[in-house]
C-alpha cells in the first residue's frame, strides 16, 4: 500500500468550536509567574533541595506512525514534525531537584516537560488512495506533548568563575493533549500514552541554567475497537532557565 497523506485536507471542514484545543489555565500561568519570580529574587545558596523553570524550544527528528488497524495495519512514512515552541502554549519545563550533598556529587529529580509536535503527513497521489482505507488527516500534540520523568543527576564543585556543570537520564510517563482526526474519529483530549526516556547535560551559572537534553517515547494513541496509533519520538530540547535554592 502507498503511502497514506493528508491530501484531501483542503476539503475537510475544521475541527467543531467545542473540540479545538483549549487556552492554558490562568491558574497555571499564576502559578509559573509566582515561581519564576521567586527564583528571579532568590539569592544564591548551597542547598540540598533545588527548583528550575526553564523556556526553551524544540526539535524532533523525523519518523514514522504505525496504524494498528486489525483491518489494515500499515506504516505513514516519512512524517515531520513542526514543533511551534514559541507560539502559546509556549514550550516550558519545571524541575525540583535533591542533592545528596551540597558540593559535588549525586541527586535526584522530577521533571515536567510541556513541548509540542505536529505532523507534516506525506502527500498521497489521488489515484492511490483507498476510498475503503481511513485518512489520517491530523495528529498534533500542541497542549501538549507533556510528560514526567524521574532523574538520576550528579554535578561537579563550583569552579573558579562560577559555573558548576551536571548531567542525568531519567525514565516516566506522557499525558499528552492529543488532536487527531482518522477517518470519521476525532479526538481531542488529555490521555495517558506511554513510556518517556531522556538524558540531559547543562551548566549552571549563580541562577541561569543552559541545558540540552534529548528524550525519546513510546507513545500509543488509542482509537476505538482495538485500533490505535504508535509513535516513537526522539526529540531534541534547548533549554534556557533559572535555578535557586529552596
Amino acid at each position: 500500500m502507498a503511502q497514506d497523506c493528508n491530501s484531501r485536507t483542503n476539503q475537510i471542514p475544521p475541527l467543531p468550536r467545542g473540540v479545538r484545543g483549549k487556552t492554558s489555565s490562568p491558574i497555571l500561568n499564576l502559578a509559573t509567574t509566582l515561581l519564576f519570580l521567586y527564583i528571579a529574587f532568590t539569592p544564591p545558596a548551597h542547598a540540598d533541595w533545588q527548583f528550575m523553570f526553564y523556556l526553551g524550544h524544540s526539535f524532533t527528528q523525523p519518523g514514522r506512525i504505525h496504524v494498528n488497524d486489525p483491518h489494515q495495519p500499515r506504516d505513514i512514512a516519512p512524517v515531520k514534525w513542526l514543533d511551534q515552541s514559541l507560539r502559546p502554549p509556549l514550550y516550558y519545563g519545571l524541575r525540583i531537584n535533591y542533592w545528596l550533598q551540597s558540593e559535588a556529587g549525586a541527586g535526584v529529580g522530577l521533571d515536567f516537560t510541556h513541548a509540542k509536535i505536529i505532523a507534516r503527513l506525506p502527500e498521497i497521489p489521488e489515484e492511490e488512495i483507498d476510498n475503503n482505507q481511513p485518512i489520517l488527516h491530523k495528529l498534533a500534540l500542541t497542549h501538549g506533548y507533556n510528560f514526567l520523568t524521574v532523574n538520576a543527576l550528579a554535578r561537579s564543585d563550583t569552579i573558579n568563575s562560577g559555573e558548576r556543570y551536571y548531567t542525568g537520564a531519567g525514565i516516566g510517563f506522557a499525558v499528552p493533549h492529543v488532536e487527531l482526526h482518522y477517518g470519521s474519529i476525532q479526538i481531542d483530549n488529555y490521555r495517558y500514552s506511554g513510556l518517556v526516556a531522556q538524558a540531559l547535560a547543562g551548566v549552571q551559572y549563580q541562577e541561569m541554567v543552559v541545558e540540552y537534553k534529548v528524550s525519546r517515547g513510546w507513545l500509543r494513541l488509542d482509537l476505538e475497537e482495538g485500533s490505535w496509533l504508535g509513535v516513537e519520538p526522539i526529540t531534541h530540547h534547548f533549554d534556557l532557565g533559572l535555578g535557586g535554592g529552596l
